[in-house]
């Protein structure tokens, strides 16, 4: 039941918005029944919000994301350089992890009239297909870039 959850948390994309219960059974690919009841339960927790139209995601979960001691942790150690390299460069700034193939960004400083980038802070995108995540591939185990060439997962 909690994989099923999580599958109508991650059925919502990074710029947001209202999905409907019909949009949620298409990108969850779950019986319409199964979508409605576990979206009640995560509205009664406070992980989605119920709107007039639909369901966005709640607060709970950006309250649960602060908890995260990993991100807390790298970014205060990080964000010194961070801002170092920003003022020197006044271009845009990204700290990402990998994760599998892909990269998850823990800060991003934007820079003055910056090109648009797709990044934004607890992002994921694929390794092969950013800037950050092929500095990361730079230095990545064999295994890492054997998955990426054949396209496969790794842990």
């Amino acid at each position: 039941m909690l994989e099923r959850g999580v599958r109508i948390l991650r059925a919502f994309h990074p710029h947001g918005g209202t999905l409907t219960l019909s949009v949620l059974v298409e990108r969850t690919g779950l019986p319409k029944p199964t979508v409605h009841r576990l979206t009640q339960s995560l509205v009664a927790i406070g992980l989605l919000e119920r709107q007039p139209v639909g369901y966005r995601l709640g607060i709970a979960l950006f309250e649960l994301g602060e908890l995260v001691s990993a991100k807390v942790d790298l970014r205060e150690v990080a964000l010194p350089y961070l801002q170092d390299l920003y003022g020197a460069t006044r271009q845009t700034v990204h700290l990402g992890v990998r994760n599998g193939l892909d990269v998850v960004y823990a800060e991003k400083i934007r820079g003055h009239g910056a090109v648009a980038v797709p990044s934004r802070g607890g992002g994921r995108l694929p390794l092969s297909s950013t800037s950050v995540g092929k500095a990361l591939l730079a230095f990545a185990p064999p295994e890492v870039l054997e998955a990426v060439s054949i396209g496969r997962c790794v842990p």
